[in-house]
């Protein structure tokens, strides 16, 4: 009769487990558990980011960076709001354009553009006036 003695593995310390970076590895007699560490979440051996799986609750007019076990929402230009809802800025009524004095600005989602007013040429941020020879 033989006795088979085994020692346990610590995966842990041998660095040999599977858990992500962003979790806690604990040895366990003959495995090692995976805890995701705070701030984040799944399986503790992948991990979750909310911005690339759709998951964020940004709108649609902001962007999502992923932060350490979070996200934040940014506001894409031409946009006011948390984030999470944004609305259109009217940089036509607030004064936050570059159009000419003798140009109409005319709002758009997330922007703006000029046209010259009648009598005047140009791109709508520059405008002549037309001479009437």
């Amino acid at each position: 009769l033989r006795t088979l003695l085994f020692t346990d593995v610590d995966e842990c310390s041998d660095k040999i487990h599977v858990c992500d970076v962003n979790a806690k590895c604990t040895n366990t007699n003959g495995s090692h558990n995976c805890t995701c560490t705070d701030g984040y979440i799944g399986d503790g051996q992948s991990y979750i980011d909310e911005c690339s799986n759709g998951s964020h609750v940004c709108d649609v007019n902001a962007n999502c960076t992923k932060t350490g076990g979070s996200y934040n929402c940014t506001l894409k230009k031409g946009y006011a709001g948390d984030g999470r809802r944004c609305q259109d800025v009217d940089e036509c009524s607030n004064g936050d354009h570059a159009c000419d004095k003798n140009a109409n600005c005319t709002n758009t989602k997330g922007s703006n553009f000029c046209t010259c007013k009648e009598g005047y040429t140009g791109n709508g941020k520059s405008c002549q006036g037309t001479s009437l020879d």
